[in-house]
């Protein structure tokens, strides 16, 4: 399991979650007892996640097995529909002395031990950018067009 764990890890894969009931497999044990574990998981890239952010892992029950279904529905993204913009770095940020301030803040002290901390740094980043962005360069595409029309 730890070379499992670590193959997830070095993929850069996450557990996206899931509804339902905690458990997918339940079988009663010596004693009476039941014993009940979440076996399977859905994993996915980062990138994955963010094409698909509707997705959604629903745990089924089974009146005939001791498995549980698994369900997984990918809700359509449409090119035309309007969602988040995707973050995209400016390298003009780089001629700015409180880009690296925004940088360390933002980012903070402590190592990420989970790929999933990491990613909820990196989207921590990406808002915090983007918000010194818009307060500190404004809208740069806008300034030149308006530039190039002169």
């Amino acid at each position: 399991m730890d070379g499992f764990r670590e193959a997830i890890d070095t993929c850069g894969l996450i557990d996206i979650g899931y509804k339902g009931v905690p458990w997918i497999f339940e079988k009663k044990v010596a004693g009476g007892t039941f014993t009940r574990v979440r076996l399977d998981q859905c994993v996915a890239s980062v990138e994955w996640c963010l094409n698909f952010p509707l997705a959604q892992l629903e745990h089924y029950t089974a009146a005939t097995s001791d498995h549980s279904p698994l369900v997984l529905t990918v809700r359509e993204v449409h090119a035309c529909k309007s969602g988040p913009r995707a973050f995209k770095y400016e390298t003009m940020w780089e001629t700015h002395d409180g880009l690296s301030a925004v940088i360390r803040d933002s980012w903070g002290s402590g190592r990420e031990t989970t790929v999933q901390t990491f990613k909820e740094k990196l989207q921590s980043l990406s808002g915090d950018l983007g918000a010194w962005d818009r307060d500190v360069f404004g809208n740069a595409q806008r300034e030149i067009r308006c530039l190039s029309r002169n």
